[in-house]
């Protein structure tokens, strides 16, 4: 049987899925494919194979160093990689990207050469399997690794991710995890915004990480229905974009008073739609901050006192306190931007005390 290499294996592949019968011919069935020379497999079957579901558990991998974007939208794969000696490989991303059938166990991989994790499982809508013992000391991004993988709920307290940099959407959309991850040492990055955005279930104590380098949490939680946990003493000082980061945490009201937030830029919807948040956080160093539109829109439970805000950088306020129903403070000492954008800062309101025409606010369109 022709040994295959890195040019031939993609042409085979492409007559496999248009010509099967030319494809038995001249290289054999799949199953059967003599790989060993083959080092890389980089979208090997991605995109234009979106019903591939052939047995390939008996090929021989183990030279391959790039996996990334392998089975990326091969839609229905769902075939037994257990056997598969993948300990070369040193890029998996985007490999099981969309692969929305794929469940099979992969436990026993070692991935103890990988750095490239991003997208890894990404859109793998069905994928739950434990990978808890996966080596991934050498993985240094894991964007996007599990984000929209809807039914994974694994234990990965033992990774060591000591060397990871980049976390962005990591859980996005994982909807079922909650799993303890407070142990992970995380100091080393840098990103991440939308970490746990849509991941309903989350909730656990994560106090204990070290934040210190990042400067995106856009999103961080975002739609974590159930997160409530103490993060007071995180050092958020770098941090200059909060957008949305609280936004429809329907059940946090942590202590977050303390935090420096003076080199946040953008806090518009922090905590749109945080319905239990009532936390006192007039101290905060808001004097960088441009935006704040619908900061607070349906954060029915807050009504806090900010009167000493230094908001002179605002420049959007536009429903800031939106649909609130609770919040009924003087903001009258407010040094307004001369430009800011106050239109429907107070859209209906539910506590209708506010005075703005005589505190001096221009608050038309």
């Amino acid at each position: 049987m022709k040994r295959l290499n890195n040019e031939s294996i993609k042409d085979a592949v492409k007559i496999w899925y248009e010509d099967k019968d030319s494809a038995l011919k001249k290289f054999g069935h799949i199953s059967e494919w003599d790989v060993k020379e083959v080092t890389d497999m980089n979208e090997l079957f991605g995109w234009s194979f979106e019903d591939f579901n052939d047995d390939i558990s008996k090929w021989d991998v183990s030279n391959v160093t790039d996996m990334s974007d392998m089975f990326l939208g091969a839609e229905i794969f769902n075939q037994d990689l257990s056997g598969w000696d993948v300990s070369n490989v040193t890029s998996m991303s985007r490999m099981f990207w969309n692969a929305k059938e794929f469940n099979q166990d992969i436990s026993m991989w070692n991935v103890s050469k990988v750095t490239n994790m991003s997208g890894t499982f990404q859109g793998a809508f069905k994928f739950n399997q434990a990978i808890g013992s996966w080596d991934v000391s050498n993985v240094l991004n894991m964007n996007q690794m599990f984000a929209y993988a809807r039914e994974f709920d694994q234990e990965l307290s033992r990774w060591d991710v000591r060397n990871v940099t980049n976390m962005y959407c990591l859980f996005k959309y994982a909807e079922e995890f909650n799993q303890d991850i407070g142990n992970w040492n995380i100091s080393k990055v840098e990103n991440i915004g939308e970490m746990f955005n849509g991941a309903h279930k989350f909730n656990q104590d994560i106090s204990k990480w070290d934040v210190s380098k990042i400067d995106n949490m856009k999103k961080l939680f975002h739609g974590a229905y159930d997160f409530n946990q103490d993060i007071s003493t995180w050092n958020v000082s770098k941090v200059y974009d909060m957008r949305s980061m609280f936004s429809e945490a329907e059940a946090f009201n942590q202590d977050i008073s303390k935090w420096d937030v003076s080199q946040v830029e953008w806090m518009d919807n922090m905590f749109f739609g945080a319905l239990k948040f009532n936390q006192n956080i007039s101290s905060w160093d808001v004097s960088k901050v441009e935006k704040a539109e619908r900061m607070f829109y349906l954060a029915k439970s807050f009504n806090q006192d900010l009167s000493n805000w230094n908001v002179s950088s605002m420049i959007n306020l536009k429903k800031m306190f939106g649909k609130t129903e609770s919040f009924n403070q003087n903001l009258s000492a407010w040094n307004l931007h001369k430009e800011a954008d106050l239109n429907d800062i107070f859209y209906k309101a539910r506590a209708q005390t506010f005075n703005p025409a005589k505190w001096g606010w221009n608050t038309e369109a």
